[in-house]
């Protein structure tokens, strides 16, 4: 485990000055360990008689996420609809596949689209709900009947979905919708609920009163999105179906579900969230953090991999409830997953594997390798059990993680020391 000294600052001292004299090499290793004393990486907020986290061994965090990909531009339109002229016999009266332009201004209305429409707003086009209508885009309960419907560049606000799951783009019985480039704010319940090969896409899903986007089905891909404030005012208990993005199974052999490249932050819940039979799950270069909740959690699900991620002040929300609750990184009763080259920073639990007898789902084959996990305010890894169920371990594995500033772990009913974690094999 990389351990830390300690140093008071003193008057006239300076980061590189500190770094020279404690053999680190570089001076911004300082600075990543003591976030609440340099604030903002600025070393002038740094005063005399602070006292100062100093490292042993670098700190490296990984590298940045890769820049996103250039975003096509949005189709030409076939037909342009003004403020005030009715969506909905627009689309009536033209056939699948057409393209509409919405117009710049406020459009208070609902759309129930055909097969493949594609709807594009100008700069300035707002779909409105005024807190009284329920949808901005619908798609059917009868599956796949309008699917590969595509909406870009538009604001969606204040919509009032009658169902507690639905969302203002209410399309999970659909396959293949698409949003991009679009705002959803002010939702009664979700942003928006999709199904199979969803692709969201350079989105702002913020501020809505229950989840912010949610998937029902496979092969969806949510990326280059920051995903934040739902549930804000806590309409919702966090513990269920509330988060940043939840991705839960509905439709038979849900599986392949992506997100990357994602600012998930702040949501009253957890971040991202795989849920019941949702296999072979991604999470990849997001940065989560400042979620009440679990940062990235994967639950009864199977060959999720969760890699190259930086959590941050997750779970504090849940620290009221003790145990292993409020994690950077959970995995619960899932199985066959790898967490690898992530980041956990002031979580509230770094990594945790939990138990779940009520779920008939073993938590077995879990392979967390090569992550850093840098001040936990609690356990900083461990696998642990659930509402008294005798714990057995099921091929657990903790490779080549490193620790700083961490003082328990947890195994089975026991917190213990980094010396007795590593008498149990781990991280030897």
């Amino acid at each position: 485990m990389a351990e830390f000294r300690h140093y008071e600052v003193q008057p006239g001292d300076t980061l590189s000055e500190i770094a020279r004299d404690h053999d680190v090499a570089n001076w911004r290793d300082i600075v990543k360990a003591n976030p609440s004393v340099i604030i903002d990486g600025d070393p002038r907020t740094m005063q005399p008689g602070n006292i100062l986290h100093i490292p042993d061994a670098d700190i490296v965090e990984p590298p940045p996420p890769p820049p996103p990909p250039p975003v096509d531009p949005p189709p030409s339109a076939d037909v342009e609809i003004e403020v005030g002229e009715n969506i909905q016999q627009a689309v009536n009266g033209h056939p699948e596949g057409t393209s509409f332009l919405l117009q710049a201004g406020v459009h208070n209305q609902q759309v129930n689209p055909k097969t493949g429409q594609i709807f594009i707003g100008e700069p300035g086009a707002i779909l409105d709900g005024q807190n009284s209508i329920p949808y901005a885009f619908y798609g059917p309960v009868e599956d796949n009947i309008v699917t590969n419907v595509e909406i870009h560049n538009l604001l969606i606000r204040d919509y009032v979905p009658f169902l507690d799951h639905e969302g203002a783009v209410q399309a999970h019985h659909q396959r293949g919708w698409k949003l991009i480039n679009t705002e959803i704010m002010g939702s009664g319940f979700s942003g928006a609920y999709l199904g199979d090969h969803a692709l969201i896409q350079n989105c702002n899903i913020h501020h809505n009163h229950r989840v912010g986007i949610k998937i029902s089905g496979g092969g969806a891909i949510t990326e280059d999105t920051e995903l934040a404030y739902n549930n804000f005012e806590d309409r919702n208990d966090p513990l269920w179906d509330v988060a940043g993005i939840k991705m839960a199974w509905e439709l038979e052999g849900a599986a392949g579900n992506i997100v990357r490249r994602c600012y998930v932050h702040h949501n009253h819940g957890a971040g991202i969230w795989w849920d019941i039979s949702n296999d072979n799950g991604l999470a990849a270069d997001n940065i989560v953090e400042d979620n009440t909740h679990n940062g990235i959690v994967t639950e009864i699900s199977d060959g999720t991999v969760i890699r190259n991620n930086k959590t941050r002040r997750n779970g504090f929300g849940m620290a009221h409830i003790g145990w292993a609750w409020g994690n950077g990184i959970q995995v619960q009763s899932a199985s066959n997953v790898e967490i690898y080259d992530n980041f956990s920073e002031d979580d509230h639990n770094g990594i945790m594997l939990v138990q779940m007898a009520s779920r008939g789902h073993p938590l077995q084959n879990v392979l967390t390798r090569n992550n850093q996990v840098f001040n936990p305010a609690h356990w900083a890894a461990g696998a642990t059990e659930g509402y008294g169920i005798p714990f057995d371990e099921q091929n657990y594995q903790f490779t080549n993680n490193s620790y700083f500033d961490a003082d328990t772990w947890r195994w089975g009913d026991n917190s213990i020391s980094y010396a007795q974690w590593q008498g149990l094999g781990n991280d030897t």
